[in-house]
């Protein structure tokens, strides 16, 4: 009974023993790197910290099996299973205090186990299989014992199912790379499951026997863990890894809010009664497998799974350097984007130059965050300033047919912008980048700076208020979402008057969502009817154009054959698709007409002509343009390019034609308005983007944390060129001193050059005002992009 006690409490400390480093953050390397430093890295965080449980267990469990095997008095088995506790908990304690740490700490482990090992080595039996240590380890990778054969059968199976799957919705790529694709990922899902059988039969052997239904039950997780993989792919465009990453602490502090930026109204506590239940389930499933296949007499050894792990291994491998030879650069890089996971020793990689750069943070208004009250500009001009957002609006819905009033806005009344871009692919970023003209590479540090401050909103809006604007913000979801509300507008009532949304108290509250904005427009249209012109600005934010696309009960909406479904199908059939794009375009016509009918308001108050009104999409929206659904998932068009509507007063007229306009640009263009130029004297802001108001033929910039399955975290486009970039740990929403050119596109087809030399010429030539604008520093080896002069010898291959 005490062995099994002892037993129990050092394996417990054991898993303990493991994940010190990661809770503590113990440096490691030269570069003194923790194990991994990024907060935001949640799935690579949980898949080490498995790992660092199964090693910790291993190092001090094996001891107390030896210890119990010795021929010694029970007193002296007693006393070295003390010691070698005690030695557990003086290295765990030195390892939370930091006075142990890195590989010294793994080190000095495995050191003590080492001598304790050796010292009760001498007490075995003669014959005994732990005499000789080599032997034991031979002899338990060549023992054939039952195994569940069953369940490690379905689990490959799912796994080459969903892969499968992922492989024959990939697009551009030929029936035989789609085969060759299928054999590499045969390979690796068989020495995947045969990995996960060697982990599993290694903790069974070392874990307590109370503690081996909890191992079973860990490993039934894996089907749900490939399902919902599946489904992120399918929805997102993204594996379920790549989500986790880019949910962030909040995400997952806050998980209902977060699921709703998402598109997922279920409650979370449906969700996770749901998975207890699917977990419950799976064990039973897991349980009869192991039942059937003792029945069946299922054998194998360690070894055999060990030989399985290596000749997939050098399967795996066998392909992809076969391939490198006859696939497309292209190919390959919709490949090595697709699959993260690759057990091949050649990997193939979608890396076309790499560039050591300094990002230029753009303070936006620079000011003293100690004198906040100070901050003014001399506006010339107070008019009133109307910015509505339109949830998930992409470009092309923008016509007469789904928008009809927007797109008359346009053709009369709107500055002429050939085509117009938002900062990112979520709500939260692309409005950061709205309000600040910066890119949203910096929203995350803004944030906990806001955080710290006490959350005094943003300095764009502490200027108006300082200037005698009355603010308010209309918002039909919860602006606790990623703390946006916080961030960007302050605690209520400290600078906006008026303050709404979807929270408990509202009148608006937990109504139909075209109902809520609705009655937010009839809110704002009764403040205007009794208010003076001037001195207002009016923040509107719809939402029936997310997912679920929405529109209010008495609207009759322009497409009568729209989907009924409360869900996406994942492999959706022509006419499936067309339904679904349907129902988006009429929650698209009902924002449309609710937009429009508040114009009319104005012009019948006479408070319109001399307004500046914004209308604008947040970002874009998928729709299996490139395999997948709704956004936050890429950096391509149809997440990115979105109506920018711009209508300044009567007075000054329509403004200067513009090729391209993005969403950073806003905050410079009224400041160049209301100062009547002069915000740009001297050094009073600092912005990523530029003036509408003066002819531009810029690049546009576009940044993400949540880059799918591409990968892309910064792209460059400029008349029909276009560059995308990525970096290790983009997804944490923080600049990165070294980034990868993956793409780089011309009207003609993708470009390629001989070296990193090459290319970064090719992007000073393409892209001439990005190194002034987003670059202290911007080189690839000796050369940097002021001195760089070798010609690049350009080969296009048409896509």
């Amino acid at each position: 009974m005490l062995y099994h006690v002892v037993h129990s409490l050092i394996w417990i400390l054991g898993i303990v023993y493991g994940i010190v480093p990661l809770l503590a953050a113990h440096k490691f390397g030269l570069s003194g790197e923790e194990l991994y430093p990024l907060d935001e890295y949640f799935s690579m965080r949980i898949i080490i910290l498995l790992i660092l449980a199964s090693v910790g267990s291993l190092i001090w469990t094996v001891n107390v099996k030896l210890v119990h095997r010795t021929e010694q008095t029970f007193s002296h088995k007693t006393v070295w299973a003390l010691s070698l506790l005690a030695a557990e908990i003086i290295l765990i304690t030195l390892g939370i205090l930091n006075w142990v740490a890195g590989y010294s700490y793994f080190i000095l482990g495995i050191l003590v186990n080492a001598i304790f090992f050796y010292k009760n080595s001498r007490y075995l039996k003669t014959k005994d299989e732990f005499s000789n240590i080599f032997h034991r380890i031979y002899a338990w990778l060549s023992t054939r014992t039952g195994w569940n054969a069953i369940f490690y059968l379905l689990v490959f199976l799912i796994l080459i199912t969903h892969n499968s799957l992922i492989i024959y919705h990939l697009d551009n790529i030929s029936g035989w790379h789609k085969i060759s694709i299928l054999f590499n990922r045969f390979c690796n899902q068989l020495a995947i499951v045969a990995l996960l059988y060697i982990v599993i039969q290694s903790s069974l052997f070392v874990a307590p026997k109370w503690s081996r239904p909890l191992i079973w039950l860990i490993s039934s997780i894996i089907p749900i863990l490939i399902i919902s993989d599946y489904f992120t792919h399918t929805l997102w465009n993204m594996s379920m890894i790549s989500l986790l990453n880019s949910t962030g602490i909040d995400g997952l502090l806050n998980p209902e809010s977060a699921l709703k930026g998402g598109g997922i109204n279920t409650p979370f506590l449906q969700i996770v009664i749901f998975l207890i239940l699917g977990m419950v389930i799976l064990f039973f499933v897991v349980w009869l497998c192991n039942i059937f296949s003792k029945r069946l007499g299922y054998k194998m050894s360690p070894k055999t799974a060990v030989v399985v792990v290596l000749l997939s291994t050098l399967g795996a491998t066998v392909e992809q350097a076969i391939g490198t030879r006859w696939k497309s650069i292209r190919s390959k890089t919709v490949e090595s984007a697709e699959f993260d996971v690759q057990v091949s020793v050649v990997k193939t990689d979608n890396i076309l130059a790499e560039f050591d750069v300094l990002f230029k943070n753009h303070r936006g208004l620079k000011i003293d965050p100690n004198h906040q009250d100070e901050l003014k500009l001399d506006l010339k001009r107070k008019p009133d300033i109307y910015l509505i957002f339109i949830e998930s609006f992409r470009a092309d819905a923008l016509t007469p047919q789904i928008s009809p009033k927007l797109f008359q806005f346009q053709l009369e009344d709107a500055q002429e912008i050939e085509k117009s871009w938002s900062s990112s692919n979520g709500t939260h970023v692309s409005w950061f980048g709205t309000f600040t003209g910066r890119l949203p590479l910096y929203w995350e540090i803004d944030k906990n700076l806001k955080e710290a401050a006490n959350w005094p909103g943003l300095d764009v809006f502490k200027l108006f208020k300082n200037e005698g604007y009355e603010l308010g913000a209309y918002a039909t979801s919860e602006l606790e979402y990623r703390d946006m509300g916080l961030h960007f507008f302050g605690k209520r009532g400290d600078l906006f008057k008026t303050m709404r949304d979807n929270s408990e108290g509202d009148p608006i509250f937990n109504k139909h969502i075209s109902e809520r904005e609705r009655l937010l427009f009839e809110s704002l249209k009764e403040k205007i009817a009794v208010r003076d012109e001037g001195g207002h600005f009016d923040v509107v934010g719809l939402d029936s154009s997310h997912f679920f696309y929405t529109w209010h009960q008495s609207f009759k909406p322009p497409f009568s054959n729209y989907s009924k479904l409360s869900y996406l199908p994942s492999n959706p059939t022509d006419e499936e698709l067309i339904l679904v794009k349907n129902k988006y375009y009429n929650s698209i016509a009902w924002c449309d007409h609710l937009v429009g009918d508040f114009l009319s308001f104005l012009k019948e108050q006479g408070k319109y002509d001399e307004s500046i009104i914004i209308i604008l999409g947040d970002h874009g929206e998928e729709l299996q343009d490139h395999g997948g659904w709704l956004h936050v998932s890429s950096l391509e068009e149809e997440q990115i390019r979105v109506p920018i509507l711009i209508k300044w007063p009567k007075s000054h007229g329509r403004g200067i034609p513009q090729k391209a306009a993005s969403q950073i640009d806003l905050l410079p263009s009224l400041l160049d308005y209301l100062t009547d130029g002069e915000s740009k004297e001297g050094d009073k802001y600092d912005f990523s983007g530029n003036s509408l108001l003066e002819s531009n033929d810029q690049t546009i910039i576009a940044y993400t944390g949540m880059g799918g399955k591409t990968k892309d975290a910064l792209i460059f486009t400029r008349n029909g060129y276009k560059a995308h970039f990525t970096w290790v740990d983009y997804w944490n929403w923080k600049p990165s001193n070294h980034i990868s050119l993956t793409q780089l596109y011309g009207p003609d087809g993708r470009i390629f050059l001989g070296s990193a030399e090459e290319y970064l010429l090719k992007l000073k030539e393409l892209f001439p005002d990005v190194k002034e604008r987003v670059f202290k520093r911007f080189s690839t080896g000796n050369v940097n992009w002021e001195n760089v002069d070798t010609p690049p010898k350009e080969v296009t291959q048409p896509e």
